[in-house]
């Protein structure tokens, strides 16, 4: 799959890396459509925290996709749901039961078309 990649201060690239995999009963995969890279990446790309960065780490927290897989404990996504992944979603993860729930409890205004 194709991610914006961090190479360094200033230089950000598209590339391909690996497509992720479910490793938590909680987890759920979304295939992104549209995403871009947050003005909290900001800090990233002007190298405010290169000694915490690795070359080729993935940046983008903002999207929008159709869900591609979910992990045995999802019950509130199924496989062709489509969300909108805001930047400010896991923040609160502890209060909610997992992941994919949480998702679901932020992404709760249906658009016309089904884009939730």
């Amino acid at each position: 799959m194709k991610a914006a990649r961090w190479m360094g201060t200033r230089d950000v690239e598209v590339g391909l890396v690996p497509k992720p995999m479910i490793t938590d009963p909680n987890d759920a995969i979304v295939q992104i459509t549209h995403c871009t890279i947050c003005g909290s990446d900001i800090h990233l790309y002007e190298g405010e925290l290169n000694d915490q960065m690795e070359k080729g780490d993935i940046l983008g927290q903002e999207a929008i996709g159709v869900v591609e897989e979910v992990g045995p404990g999802v019950k509130s996504l199924k496989n062709g749901d489509r969300k909108i992944d805001p930047s400010w979603m896991f923040i609160y993860e502890d209060e909610f039961e997992n992941i994919a729930d949480h998702y679901q409890k932020f992404s709760q205004h249906k658009v016309p078309g089904g884009l939730w």
